[in-house]
């Protein structure tokens, strides 16, 4: 849970980034790939880590099932922790303890293998997204506008430039 939150905190600030580096006009399509993206990510996660531990989870068990198993009930077993507490609770005292524990060991092995991939790719996306910015930083940027006392025109040309006052944003919502 402390994760979660913290993760909140980091949403407030880059929903802010976005929303500021969007010209006023285009702010509400900013917010909302903003919110499909987080909305995107968060799914595509829980996907590719619930298969990873579900693949785990299931070759495990297949591997260290105790002896005396149907296949009906390996395969009742196999399909969620659930499933192999629920066959263990049918089957003779010694042979459903052993399965028991069985499914309780791969269910944490595969908890512990999705962590270990979960914080190797929330690293790599760190570590991208530090080298995208360091080099966004110091890629040189268009040459400066001359100034108007430079312009072809001398003085006369820099009494008409005017500076436009940018548009005042709407108070935005927070949820």
């Amino acid at each position: 849970m402390a994760v979660v939150s913290i993760g909140g905190a980091v949403s407030a600030v880059v929903t802010e980034v976005i929303l500021s580096a969007a010209p006023p006009e285009r702010a509400g399509a900013a917010s909302a790939m903003a919110e499909t993206s987080a909305e995107f990510g968060g799914a595509l996660g829980i996907a590719l880590l619930g298969s990873i531990g579900t693949a785990v989870y299931r070759s495990e068990l297949a591997a260290k099932a105790p002896d005396g198993l149907t296949s009906e009930e390996l395969e009742a077993a196999k399909s969620t922790l659930g499933g192999a507490v629920e066959t263990a609770a049918a089957l003779p005292r010694d042979t459903a303890e052993a399965l028991r524990n069985t499914a309780f060991d791969a269910f944490a092995r595969e908890a512990r293998i999705a962590s270990v991939v979960s914080a190797v790719l929330m690293t790599g996306a760190a570590i991208l997204i530090a080298t995208l910015l360091r080099t966004a930083r110091t890629r040189p940027g268009p040459e400066a506008p001359r100034s108007a006392a430079e312009h072809q025109d001398g003085d006369r040309a820099g009494a008409r430039i005017r500076a436009r006052p940018r548009p005042e944003r709407p108070p935005r919502s927070h949820r």
